[in-house]
């Protein structure tokens, strides 16, 4: 097993598969042939290092209910993974307490946006993971829940009433969802596409349920979502021209109210074919309903867009608006800046720079020279990003390249912020691993250990505290990926290590960790990194997948 890590932060995990086949056979004489089919498979008998690994990870787990509320929380949804292939039972048990805490979950910071912005990852992090084993018991819990933890519910169960075709309850909760709380227009999106041409009628009801909802609130701040105009232009062709219309109306109207609250705008949006930029919410609301407006009202789009210079601009060059720049419509990547010091117009450098960084790494694969090379006109930030990429991308085809690459990461680690040097470094370990060089890759540990100790003490300093849940802390995070890596390299230094850890909260997720490597877990997993102190809040989920392939999400959210 092996882990990646990109940008900002990626711990990584699998899923490990105890699989044993049963021969059972067939009695002779006189046993009957149904006996013999209903035998129970025996038990896998576990390893000298998996019984440690199991005591470990039981011993995390009684230290877990120690814990502060978050994170015992995340602790019991990350021993639930370890679990998850060859003990479901206990899984869906540690799953069942951690959503049972999630119900009567009180947090105190005196920032009540964290408190919310915890709350709601906490019970994604819970839900997807308790949908993906067992889905009908979480679908059981729906009509208890509040209306804001059924919408994060109905969109991980989404596959499952696809699968079981039983989009009707998908629909039915939408159109009360719609009447109790706003209609979760990204969901209903989702469902539309599930639903397809062959269910008109649902299409219909979710429309024009989407559209009542939208008209009794005000949308008052711009947060670049597109939602509500995608869905419009889903419905299209399903519902009568004069009533799209009015809904593109809606939306621009309430756009342009918006914008009336701030005298300077700037909205960036990134995508994977491309990047738009737009100075007003109104613009990019139009930007997102031109296509639809355009066989609706021919004329009126003609003179909309005469009045916008920068929608003419990007319409032009992605004439099928969204859909031209991603598949699914939404972007990657969304930067708002609004102020009243008439800059809002400005061209992002931070966009353009991550539009260069981007394409350095799609470079990496085809012409990895090219890519180093372009690499090294990015400032220190984008072009550690870059050449951790080029690493990855070239380490089982050219050795040579991802060492050069790994190379100048190294180089640029001290022209970084700490806590991007931890998460690279962990990186930079988990590649030299896989590349053979333990020496380098022993060295680089050694130097992560170090940084994660400097982390620490920054994200507890009294002055300035990380007051995020001590579970998601970056050295946290960090301390785990360490002790992986190092249980890779030698598992008796992994040992020393887990007791090296700066605090016990801490060395809990690292023992989960380092149980789950004795174990052979190797569990998919989304994993949360937040800092929130003084200088803002940022909040970065990485998706577990293949060294070759990482899927991360960055948050800077204040």
């Amino acid at each position: 097993m092996r882990r990646a890590t990109i940008v900002l932060i990626l711990l990584a995990a699998s899923v490990f598969s105890v699989a044993q086949e049963a021969n059972i056979e067939a009695a002779k004489s006189d046993a009957t042939p149904k006996a013999s089919a209903t035998a129970p498979p025996a038990k896998p008998k576990l390893t000298e290092q998996q019984k440690r690994g199991l005591s470990l990870l039981e011993s995390a787990e009684a230290s877990a209910g120690g814990l502060e509320s978050a994170s015992r929380i995340v602790a019991y949804a990350q021993i639930a993974r370890v679990y998850q292939t060859n003990d479901k039972k206990k899984s869906v048990e540690l799953l069942q307490q951690a959503y049972d805490s999630l119900r009567t979950l009180q947090l105190d910071s005196a920032d009540k946006n964290l408190n919310e912005l915890v709350k709601n990852q906490l019970q994604q992090q819970v839900l997807n993971q308790y949908a993906s084993i067992a889905p009908e018991r979480v679908d059981s819990l729906m009509d208890e829940m509040d209306p804001a933890l059924r919408i994060d519910t109905m969109r991980v169960l989404l596959p499952y009433y696809e699968k079981n075709r039983n989009l009707d309850r998908a629909v039915s909760m939408l159109l009360q969802m719609a009447v109790q709380t706003e209609m979760p227009y990204s969901i209903a999106n989702d469902v539309i596409d599930k639903l397809g041409a062959t269910h008109p009628d649902e299409i219909r009801q979710l429309f024009f349920a989407s559209v009542a909802s939208y008209q009794r609130r005000q949308h008052a701040e711009i947060n670049g979502s597109t939602d509500f105009a995608s869905l419009i232009s889903k419905a299209y062709g399903k519902v009568p021209d004069e009533s799209v219309e009015s809904a593109i109306d809606e939306v621009l109207s309430q756009a342009k109210k918006a914008d009336e609250k701030n005298s300077s705008v700037n909205i960036s949006l990134g995508f994977d074919k491309g990047a738009v930029q737009f100075k007003s919410g109104y613009d990019m609301q139009l930007f997102a309903v031109l296509p639809t407006l355009e066989q609706v009202d021919p004329e009126k789009a003609k003179r909309l867009l005469k009045e916008s210079e920068d929608v003419n601009t990007f319409a032009t060059k992605y004439p099928g608006g969204m859909s031209s720049l991603s598949k699914s419509g939404r972007p990657n990547s969304v930067g708002i800046r609004t102020s009243d010091s008439g800059n809002g117009g400005e061209q992002s450098p931070q966009l353009l720079e991550e539009q260069q960084m981007n394409a350095v790494m799609r470079e990496a694969t085809d012409h990895p020279n090219d890519a180093l090379a372009n690499a090294g006109g990015l400032s220190p930030r984008y072009a550690l990003s870059a050449y951790m990429g080029i690493a990855r991308a070239n380490f089982k085809k050219s050795s040579t390249v991802a060492e050069a690459a790994l190379g100048k990461a190294q180089d640029l680690l001290p022209k970084v912020p700490v806590w991007q040097q931890m998460q690279t470094v962990v990186e930079i370990v988990n590649l030299y691993e896989l590349l053979g060089d333990k020496e380098n890759a022993q060295k680089a540990l050694e130097l992560g250990t170090k940084s994660a100790e400097l982390l620490y003490k920054q994200e507890s300093d009294a002055s300035d505290p990380n007051l995020a849940p001590k579970a998601w802390w970056v050295s946290t995070n960090a301390w785990r990926n360490l002790v992986h890596a190092s249980y890779e390299l030698d598992p008796v230094q992994a040992g020393a290590l887990l007791k090296e850890a700066p605090d016990d909260e801490v060395r809990v997720f690292a023992q989960i960790a380092l149980a789950k490597e004795m174990l052979g877990s190797t569990s998919p997993a989304l994993d949360v990194s937040m800092s929130a102190s003084k200088k803002g809040t940022m909040m970065t989920m990485s998706t577990t997948s293949t060294p070759e392939k990482e899927e991360v999400e960055t948050h800077e959210l204040r």
